[in-house]
């Protein structure tokens, strides 16, 4: 309807005459919103407002993802708001992902008032809408977005990919202004290498949400899982399926505290059951001090159950670790190369595959040790520790107490 006046006023009368039930029909409310066409020369936009899972109608994500691509003909912009701390973000970045749009997610300690203000200022003024990409003479793939959205006033696309080919390219961007077709053609040169340190690592963290997503829309395949767990480890990228320190961590844990063939005990418990332990070990310390007793003889007799302690402890041990790798502790990242904490190592993740580069081993702080650091980008690396292992100039350098 036209925005006069008086279509102002019903609207608003309308909508506070709604009441809330209780229930969310996130599958009617999309169809409903995507069937009401599109006006020649505007690109309709939907703004979704949810703050929770689908309970009315299908429910499903697949179902209603599907239901969308159908229900879109006029190629409509989503745009989704997940308000609260309980929202299905994969339905809503999948929304937005179909249809071109984008989505946001608001906390409850936020304002939504003022998100959606600063949206809807931004949308009203559309620059280029059906954007696309085109690079010819670099062999281009892997890139993301895989599909471009349209681009706004204040707005920038941020595209990130990989090439086969350096050397003189054209880079051209086409896109609609208005009724019309445009084209911006840029000519570049695509170095032969990485060219900025931390653009390697920011595509392999864009091609890791890719490969999720595969996963999450058409299941778990091998090749998908193995491709994660191969750019995680290289890139140092925390994923559902790696765990940097983990699985040499506990092979450690394991070789300290269990017997050879002993089952790792339950974590959360055997943490509870360390943590005790811990106390009742400074709770004798302190009664030996005070009577006098030399020897540890109360603290070696406690300790002498033997199995449930040392389960405990290699429990605790674990889950701290396991922690420790969720939040990224043990991996660092310096002018585009990744190294993991292993066993004390700072190693470089390229040595995963490091060929026959010839070794170079050097004491900590010795002349020699100095002298390297006289080349700028291997001081760098070095800077991660005091014992390191890199690869670089096609040397592999450890540095050793």
């Amino acid at each position: 309807m036209p925005a006069s006046e008086e279509n102002v006023k019903a609207g608003l009368a309308f909508v506070d005459g709604l009441e809330a039930t209780g229930g969310t029909a996130i599958h009617d409310a999309l169809v409903a919103a995507l069937n009401l066409g599109r006006s020649e020369g505007r690109v309709p936009i939907v703004f979704f407002l949810t703050d929770g899972e689908a309970t009315v109608g299908p429910v499903e994500t697949p179902a209603i993802l599907s239901a969308v691509e159908k229900a879109n003909a006029a190629g409509a912009r989503l745009f989704s708001f997940g308000v609260g701390d309980d929202v299905n973000a994969t339905l809503l970045t999948g929304l937005a992902d179909k249809t071109r749009g984008n989505a946001l997610f608001v906390s409850e300690r936020e304002n939504i008032e003022i998100k959606v203000s600063a949206l809807y200022d931004q949308v009203a003024s559309p620059v280029l809408t059906d954007v696309t990409l085109r690079v010819d003479g670099a062999e281009v793939h892997d890139l993301h977005p895989p599909r471009l959205g349209d681009l706004f006033k204040g707005q920038q696309l941020a595209i990130v990919g990989r090439y086969g080919k350096p050397g003189a390219c054209a880079v051209k961007l086409t896109g609609r202004l208005g009724g019309r077709e445009v084209s911006f053609v840029h000519d570049a040169r695509f170095a032969d290498g990485a060219g900025r340190d931390y653009l390697p690592r920011l595509w392999a963290i864009r091609q890791v949400g890719f490969l999720i997503d595969e996963i999450r829309e058409h299941g778990e395949k091998p090749e998908l899982v193995q491709e994660i767990k191969r750019l995680g480890t290289r890139y140092g990228i925390v994923t559902p399926y790696t765990s940097f320190l983990v699985v040499e961590e506990e092979a450690r844990l394991r070789e300290r505290f269990l017997p050879p063939g002993a089952p790792a005990p339950d974590a959360p418990e055997g943490r509870r059951l360390a943590e005790e332990h811990d106390a009742a070990v400074r709770a004798l310390d302190e009664a030996e001090r005070q009577a006098g007793l030399a020897g540890g003889a109360l603290k070696k007799k406690s300790e002498a159950g033997g199995g449930a302690v040392a389960g405990a402890r290699f429990a605790k041990e674990l889950s701290d670790a396991r922690t420790d790798a969720g939040a990224g502790v043990g991996v660092k990242t310096v002018d585009g190369k990744t190294f993991r904490l292993v066993d004390g190592v700072w190693r470089d993740t390229a040595l995963d595959s490091p060929g026959n580069a010839p070794v170079v081993r050097v004491t900590y702080l010795s002349e020699e040790y100095v002298k390297l650091l006289e080349d700028t980008q291997l001081a760098r690396y070095l800077s991660v520790g005091e014992r390191v292992a890199v690869l670089h100039g096609g040397k592999l350098y450890e540095i050793v107490p």
